[in-house]
């Protein structure tokens, strides 16, 4: 059987660690990007008369509008991250690319388009507008920034409006923007002075407003169950005209002439007139393939990004007709990612075969479209299982990579939400229940039990390693079942609700690594009950785990790429990062090489390049090292005393979680010089409170270095 690797369960060792090594060595190395597969869904189109400008994963794509309504691609420009709002002024195009800040494009010659700025942020930018030589950067809690593009090569920030809570959309037109802000507000300011803007009023709502649109005066505000529509031609009392109820979270909006679109997460796109702004009425109801996650219509053309498929574009000029008229091919998300030999798969809305030997220029050599969006994928090295959204299960022969062949199908498992194969056994889990098939015969795949959880909660996640299948639920338990017979699954036992759902499993030997969306990852003792060995918090949110030997890799959201060395729970620490640009959620690993998802952005392919040095080297060779001493007493009760030795003066964060990898308390946080320092934990919380006995982690962070140690507060 081929050499193989499984995202969830089978790493390769990234690093030989040889046994004349030093007792007290610890890993250092770096991650560097050596290739990509560019992948990810269409968020953001904007138009300029018969031009079209459009994000498909994290390439920006320039294209002509044919009479018909197809599109002509002219260019392509890689971006650092995938674009989630595109706006075209005068000659350039200004994206809002998340973690990746602003870019500024010149597109005076469409096809050969120049990044020409950009501006990075301690915040993501997800909306921006563009008025009088101006951005308008929402960054959520950052509040918008207004940026001058007097000099586009270095855009630069001028003023800064505080967000009251949170700010989602930001819209505007002659010198007047419009914020939303949070639960039930809608923020007006005058921008005659761009570097000082002036808040004219407050329009408050009964829930969050988080999607905005423009017409003349009228100012369309979509949330998470109405509709409003609001009369702004009095900027300083804006006043309410109608609130229209909808039945579902609202995705898109955008507005043309007398027309409004508005798509939905029910995958349907409302068409409205408004030519009477208090008495707007529904036209037609389009269903869709998928979700559409962008809309933008030119009075001519709508333009529907759809979420993991592709660019619709329908025709708008006969007023109350939609017509379809062309289909763009876009990426979707990455939902999987599998290597084999020298080939790597990544399924989404279809499935890419790339040959990866020159890591450094991936190359598409095949791909196999299904009927319908892939749900879950797994594969055995010679065959791959696809669960799709038709409720079949489709088998592939790979043993050509370059050209998979479907051999069999398996027609009625459900809704699948997970797959793995384990020893010619195919696991495919629904919401609530698992089926096992036997498929020694990929042709013929035999259902052979059925394994229904007998409880009201989702499963989030599966896991399969030698005779034992772990499974996540939606209410954070973990429950153990023996499958050494896998005709009779038998529950062999389970660990208790941690506060979070885990969404991913690794193995290692004796320990279980599982990945907790919102709290981080937790290792788990194989048999000893559900006591956490140790807990390592997430910066994000934790997506996806791997793991061999003292190296764990975490896909930790926003925060990127983590590669942790774990050697005891008293010693953890971050070995190397790598940043993707918009949310790592995935990841694989073969040798020295990295495969990281992102939702957005693609596969990055990162090398990774470790080296084992002994703690002493390590601290007469780094300038940001820190040595963090046992605390003492441990257990302890009431307080425990924290001691670390600096080598140079740096920063240092100290807190302290529970298992849920919530933060409890805030220690320190500063600048603290060279040598020993040390204060103590008396058991108390952020807002002084006592907290309950159990076990705790403290974590001691640098600018180049992480470390955790349990903690045991006694009664």
């Amino acid at each position: 059987m081929k050499a193989w690797i499984s995202l969830r369960f089978y790493i390769v060792t990234l690093l030989v660690i040889t046994a004349n090594m030093a007792i007290f060595a610890q890993i250092s190395g770096d991650v560097s990007q050596t290739g990509r597969v560019f992948e990810g869904p269409s968020r953001a189109i904007d138009t300029r008369g018969a031009m079209c400008y459009y994000g498909d994963g994290s390439e920006f794509v320039i294209a002509s509008i044919m009479e018909s309504g197809k599109i002509k691609e002219f260019s392509r420009l890689t971006l650092e991250a995938a674009p989630l709002k595109i706006m075209v002024e005068a000659g350039y195009a200004y994206l809002a690319c998340g973690q990746a800040g602003l870019a500024v494009i010149d597109i005076t010659i469409p096809k050969s388009p120049l990044l020409v700025g950009s501006l990075s942020l301690d915040k993501p930018v997800n909306f921006l507008t563009v008025m009088n030589n101006h951005v308008y950067l929402s960054t959520g809690d950052g509040g918008i920034k207004v940026v001058s593009m007097n000099e586009p090569d270095v855009p630069s920030v001028v003023a800064t409006v505080p967000a009251m809570d949170f700010i989602d959309d930001v819209v505007g037109q002659d010198n007047i923007f419009y914020a939303s802000d949070g639960f039930g507000r809608i923020r007006i300011f005058d921008a005659s002075q761009p570097d000082s803007p002036i808040e004219l009023s407050t329009e408050f709502f009964n829930t969050r407003p988080s999607l905005l649109a423009l017409k003349g005066n009228t100012l369309f505000a979509i949330d998470r169950f109405n509709l409003s529509i609001i009369d702004i031609a009095d900027p300083h009392t804006p006043n309410l005209y109608i609130r229209l109820p909808h039945n579902a979270d609202a995705a898109a909006v955008s507005v043309q002439e007398n027309t409004l679109y508005l798509s939905d997460v029910n995958k349907q796109l409302h068409v409205f007139d408004v030519s009477t702004p208090i008495n707007p009425t529904v036209q037609e109801i389009i269903e869709l393939d998928d979700n559409a996650v962008a809309l933008h219509s030119n009075g001519k053309f709508l333009f529907a990004a759809q979420e993991n498929r592709n660019m619709l574009t329908y025709a708008i000029s006969e007023p109350g007709v939609t017509a379809f008229r062309s289909e763009i091919e876009t990426g979707g998300y990455a939902s999987d990612i599998h290597i084999i030999d020298d080939r790597l798969i990544l399924t989404g809305a279809r499935t890419r075969v790339m040959d990866i030997s020159v890591p450094a220029n991936p190359v598409e050599i095949g791909r196999n479209y299904v009927s319908s969006r892939i749900n879950a994928l797994s594969e055995d090295g010679n065959h791959l299982f696809i669960a799709d959204n038709d409720d079949t299960l489709r088998v592939f022969n790979i043993n050509s990579p370059d050209d998979p062949k479907p051999v069999g199908y398996y027609e009625g498992p459900g809704q699948v939400a997970f797959a793995e194969v384990n020893d010619h056994i195919l696991f495919l889990a629904r919401p609530y229940v698992v089926r096992l098939l036997d498929v020694h015969d990929p042709m013929t795949p035999l259902e052979i039990s059925t394994y229904s959880t007998g409880v009201p909660f989702a499963l989030t996640a599966i896991g399969v390693h030698e005779e034992t299948m772990y499974l996540g639920f939606s209410n954070g338990d973990i429950r153990v079942v023996d499958i050494s017979d896998p005709t009779q699954p038998q529950d062999r036992g389970r660990y208790r609700d941690f506060g979070s759902e885990p969404v991913d499993f690794a193995f290692d030997n004796d320990l279980i690594y599982a990945a907790y969306l919102d709290r981080g990852l937790t290792i788990f003792r194989q048999g000893f009950g559900p006591i956490p060995w140790a807990n390592i918090p997430s910066l994000d949110e934790t997506k996806g785990v791997a793991v061999k030997g003292q190296l764990v890799y975490m896909a930790d959201g926003e925060a990127g790429l983590r590669i942790m060395e774990v050697k005891s729970p008293e010693q953890i620490r971050e070995a190397a990062s790598f940043k993707s640009g918009s949310s790592a959620s995935r990841l694989a690993v073969s040798g020295d090489r990295v495969f990281l998802g992102d939702e957005l952005a693609g596969v990055f392919i990162l090398q990774t390049d470790f080296t084992l040095q002994s703690q002493a080297a390590n601290k007469a060779t780094s300038a940001n090292t820190f040595d963090l001493k046992p605390a003492y007493p441990n257990p302890f009760n009431p307080a425990t005393t924290i001691r670390f030795e600096l080598t140079s003066s740096q920063r240092i964060d100290i807190s302290v979680y529970n298992v849920l990898g919530q933060e409890v308390r805030t220690i320190a946080a500063g600048t603290f010089e060279s040598g020993i320092h040390q204060m103590q934990w008396h058991g108390l919380d952020n807002t002084g409170s006592r907290v309950s006995s159990g076990i705790y982690f403290l974590r001691v962070q640098s600018n180049h270095q992480v470390t955790t140690q349990r903690l045991m507060l006694l009664k």
